[in-house]
């Protein structure tokens, strides 16, 4: 009796059963974060050992850096246009907005002390940090008084996490730079008002792929940031910031 399975049947169930293992081999644990940003708005930020993806979904921007040369593209998620840049001479439209006006930068707050805790169940450092200091007595002008005097900061603490990665992120929230993901901050000026500057809101223990880090098929590359960073009627990053 002739069998009904013929070598080319044979061959595509083989080639199935072969795509199924690698996309299953090719999957990956990762870590998603949804946070609250005063100047990125509402995030998804997507963490695995080789790559992450921040979504800024109130802004329509995704930024995306993978190993092993963890560049940074800049996404235009509306416009579905893409930037790539060296990150360590990166400085994101954000920061230029939180520097020139906000009179809280986070960026010069100084870590005093630490300690190893868990936030959200992941692994974390908690780091007590102090901001611009005044002589006691001294009057405080209005910008001094809203000047953040102090914050506890919490960064995610793995071996995992790309430093140069971390240090995007950080830049993007407007952050100080400390080696570890931004997770939440909160902080007090020196008129004793809290200051909830970042957020985290949740955590995801979730799979992902390369795929996961890669630019549709339907994106095209641009020569310059600026055109990353202009949002058909949604505006520039900038102009987001400075809005009323």
């Amino acid at each position: 009796m002739k069998s009904r399975f013929t070598t080319p049947y044979l061959a595509v169930c083989l080639a199935l059963v072969m795509n199924l293992q690698s996309r299953t081999e090719a999957a990956e644990p990762a870590t998603l974060l949804k946070q609250r940003s005063m100047l990125a708005g509402d995030t998804e930020l997507l963490v695995a050992k080789n790559g992450i993806k921040l979504t800024m979904k109130d802004k329509g921007y995704a930024l995306v850096s993978t190993a092993p040369r963890w560049q940074l593209r800049l996404i235009n998620l509306s416009e579905k246009i893409y930037f790539d840049t060296d990150p360590k001479k990166w400085v994101p439209r954000e920061q230029f907005a939180a520097s020139m006006y906000r009179s809280t930068n986070f960026r010069s707050l100084k870590t005093v002390k630490s300690e190893a805790t868990t936030l959200q169940g992941l692994p974390a450092m908690l780091m007590h940090m102090a901001g611009d200091q005044y002589p006691q007595g001294k009057s405080l002008g209005k910008w001094q008084k809203l000047a953040v005097a102090s914050a506890e900061y919490w960064g995610l603490k793995s071996a995992d996490i790309n430093p140069g990665a971390a240090e995007i992120i950080a830049k993007v929230f407007s952050m100080p730079s400390s080696g570890y993901l931004p997770l939440q901050l909160k902080g007090l000026n020196h008129k004793g008002r809290k200051l909830d500057e970042l957020t985290l809101v949740s955590v995801s223990k979730v799979s992902c792929s390369a795929a996961d880090f890669q630019t549709g098929k339907d994106y095209r590359p641009v020569k310059t940031e600026e055109e990353v960073a202009a949002n058909g009627n949604r505006g520039s990053l900038l102009e987001d910031m400075t809005a009323p």
